[in-house]
């Protein structure tokens, strides 16, 4: 193409616009649009103030020369002249380094290399300052056609042949928050997010080498904070004739409009592999869409056999006319309905399901189905057990796979005074144990019910009144085609008269055993405390015997032989004598005989009468008596108090050290008094203190002493009568301590 330089009309700008003639202060300069490689005489210099000594610039880039508005009429003229090779210019206003505005005309002429590409350009820039008229034929065009590109929403770029950035418009600073200085002369691909470069490399090389004229493509670019928008490019080649390759286009903000698509896409996704069979339907009744479940919910393969059908062909006449009549009329007054219906299978099998009907605007459907039928199953099951249930006196207790109770018969309920609604939601072992259940059988018995095992054992329970209720349980499980557990259903029945007859028997043979070993043990100690007593009996008998036959003995000597034997064996029988009275008296407290009558008495007065009686007994012997505290009369029972004081003094007596008299102290003290009897004798081993009160038991250092083994017991019973307490302390041949509290009735 023959280029005409006297042509001096900027083509889409100033038409019809021309020029003056040129005054004075013209320069001459030429750029390479590939190597960025400029050339200025010596009036450009001048025109701008600058040393020649520093070189000249590129004008497209940022510089001090140029305000932005008049850099991009620049570089979008230089573009214009080579992409058309045709010859443009226009009127720029220049800053020179004295900051004096100077208004240049520049023309725009593009220049061929060796091979006939037009990459640079060359031209004049004239100095106008100097004239007034150039006021009047500053085009207003050039202004309109700037602000229309610098008000666009969408990005307007041009990449010159190596993928530059050459041209930008604000929009750029809006969409990336990064300046028009940033974008020129920057490989455009340094801006496209990484996953996407290999996809934008190749659509630039089509451009380029022009296998395709026009690129439209969604892809991702970076921001300044390095996150990263989705954006719409849309790009063409612009070559020209002469051969020059260039890349311009659009981006177009997409980021809401994918972000929404994912959100779309998800729900999509979801609905697609919802659990639920999900369905759209037009104002016909016929299927517009079905996810897959909907499809296999009915039994079919593919959503192809039934869209474009009515919901007809998956029910029955008599379920169309129910639906039809009953469902409908309540969708239309609420929008919204929720109902179960019975539906036929592709195989002609039915399907029960819970169907959620939502009304669209444009009187289409949304149908929402769960299949229910294994729910129904049971539920029939339920009835049919529930009526067997309900005609048995066992109970009966149904429980979902977690053990939580969903039902329970008329027998539970009479039997623990519970209702159907206290019980249901419940687990059994939360109402029915109590502080006597055995828990290592509770928990025996959840573990079978987390493992899905049968339990069948026996185990105590209580009512809603906290009474005890044995219960002899058998826990099934149940499980549903799938094998998968789904309840559990327990048969119980009331064994309360059975165990307390067992319990009942164990006590009486328990009993029986005691009285065997007591029996057993009454035997031994007679056969050893009977036999010492009768064999002294007998030795003074046959002593006296002896004195009375014989000739030689004197009146005198008879009569003293007499009295010390007769003496021996009236000690002797007493002996025997209290033996008795203790077994007998320990039989009576057994047997439940001994009738506690306390009456008021002076306590003081009481147990000093005691002991004078026994000091008279025991020959005028000393008994230390102290008493502490105001005396206060007490209910007692004389004859049980009269006997527990006798025992422990006798005891202080027998194992007390010779020539030391026991010691007595009454204290009284707040609603009690407290008696104490002591002694200095052989005292207790520590080890054995906790079996004194056991019957027939002595310690191993009384050996050498008479006695049953039968006092204490009597003691700890009858001081128990009086609701009382008995207690020894003990120093191993220190002494003993015994300690009778007695609470005032």
């Amino acid at each position: 193409m023959k280029v005409n330089p006297d042509l001096l009309v900027l083509e889409g700008i100033n038409q019809g616009l021309e020029y003056p003639k040129i005054f004075s202060g013209i320069g001459t300069y030429r750029y390479n649009l590939v190597s960025h490689i400029g050339e200025w005489s010596s009036d450009i210099f001048k025109i701008l103030g600058r040393d020649p000594l520093l070189g000249s610039i590129n004008l497209a880039d940022p510089n001090r020369y140029l305000d932005e508005k008049q850099r991009m009429f620049l570089v979008e003229h230089s573009l214009l002249c080579i992409q058309t090779v045709t010859v443009k210019q226009g009127i720029l206003k220049f800053i020179d380094e004295k900051d004096q505005v100077h208004k240049v005309l520049m023309k725009f002429v593009p220049e061929a290399d060796h091979l006939g590409v037009y990459n640079s350009i060359s031209g004049t820039m004239q100095d106008l300052s100097d004239l007034h008229e150039t006021e009047e034929i500053i085009p207003e065009k050039n202004e309109s056609y700037l602000s229309l590109i610098n008000h666009l929403d969408e990005v307007v770029f041009s990449l010159d042949i190596q993928g530059q950035g050459v041209f930008i418009n604000p929009a750029w600073e809006k969409l990336t928050n990064r300046s028009f200085a940033g974008f020129i002369r920057e490989p455009f691909i340094s801006f496209i997010y990484e996953e996407d470069l290999e996809l934008f490399q190749s659509h630039f090389l089509d451009l380029i080498n022009s296998r395709t004229q026009t690129v439209r493509q969604e892809l991702r670019i970076l921001k300044q904070d390095g996150d990263h928008l989705w954006v719409e490019l849309h790009a063409r080649n612009t070559t020209n004739q002469s051969g020059f390759t260039a890349i311009s286009g659009t981006l177009m903000n997409i980021d809401q409009r994918k972000a929404a698509e994912k959100i779309v896409f998800n729900q999509q996704l979801a609905i697609e592999n919802a659990q639920e069979g999900i369905a759209v339907l037009d104002k016909n009744g016929k299927y517009l869409y079905l996810n897959r479940q909907h499809v296999e919910l009915f039994g079919y393969s593919s959503e192809s056999e039934l869209l474009g059908k009515t919901w007809h062909v998956l029910y029955e006449e008599d379920e169309i006319e129910r639906i039809n009549k009953s469902v409908f009329p309540q969708l239309l007054a609420t929008g919204v309905l929720r109902f179960e219906s019975r539906g036929v299978k592709k195989d002609g099998s039915a399907l029960y399901q819970s169907v959620c009907l939502t009304a669209l605007p444009d009187g289409g459907l949304i149908c929402i189905a769960d299949n229910i039928t294994e729910q129904k199953k049971n539920e029939e099951e339920l009835k049919e057990m529930a009526l067997v249930a309900s005609r048995t006196n066992l109970i009966v207790i149904i429980s979902d796979a977690t053990g939580v109770i969903t039902w329970v018969n008329d027998s539970f309920t009479q039997k623990t005074g519970y209702t159907l609604a206290e019980i249901v939601g419940q687990k059994t072992h939360v109402l029915l144990s109590g502080s006597e259940t055995d828990q290592s059988t509770v928990d025996s018995i959840y573990e079978h019910l987390r493992e899905g095992k049968d339990y069948q054992g026996e185990i105590l329970s209580y009512d809603k009144f906290k009474n005890p209720i044995w219960f002899h349980i058998d826990v099934a499980p149940v499980r549903n085609e799938k094998g998968e557990l789904v309840k559990f259903i327990a048969v119980e029945s009331d064994i309360t008269l059975k165990k307390e007859a067992e319990a009942n028997i164990l006590a009486a043979f328990n009993k029986e055993r005691e009285l065997s070993e007591l029996k057993t043990q009454f035997i031994r100690m007679a056969s050893h405390e009977f036999r010492t007593p009768m064999a002294s009996i007998q030795t003074s008998m046959d002593v006296l015997k002896h004195y009375v036959s014989s000739e030689k003995v004197q009146r005198v000597e008879l009569l003293s032989v007499f009295e010390r034997h007769h003496g021996r064996i009236a000690h002797e029988i007493v002996r025997m004598a209290e033996i008795m009275n203790n077994v007998l008296l320990m039989g009576r407290l057994d047997a439940g005989k001994m009738v506690f009558n306390p009456v008021l008495t002076d306590l003081n007065e009481f147990f000093r009468n005691l002991i004078d009686e026994e000091s008279l007994w025991r020959d005028g012997t000393t008994i230390h008596f102290h008493v502490e505290g105001p005396s206060i009369p007490m209910m007692i029972d004389r004859s049980f108090m009269t006997h527990i004081f006798k025992n422990l003094l006798s005891n202080a007596f027998k194992y007390g050290a010779k020539k030391e008299e026991p010691k007595v102290e009454l204290k009284f003290e707040n609603k009690h008094f407290k008696l104490t009897v002591s002694d200095r004798g052989i005292g207790i081993p520590p080890s054995e203190l906790s079996n004194l009160f056991q019957s027939f038991y002595r310690a191993s250092n009384a050996e050498n002493f008479q006695g049953t083994g039968l006092g204490l017991v009597i003691i700890k019973h009858l001081t128990e009568m009086h609701f009382g307490t008995v207690s020894a302390e003990s120093t191993l041949n220190v002494g003993s301590k015994f300690i009778i509290l007695i609470p005032q009735q």
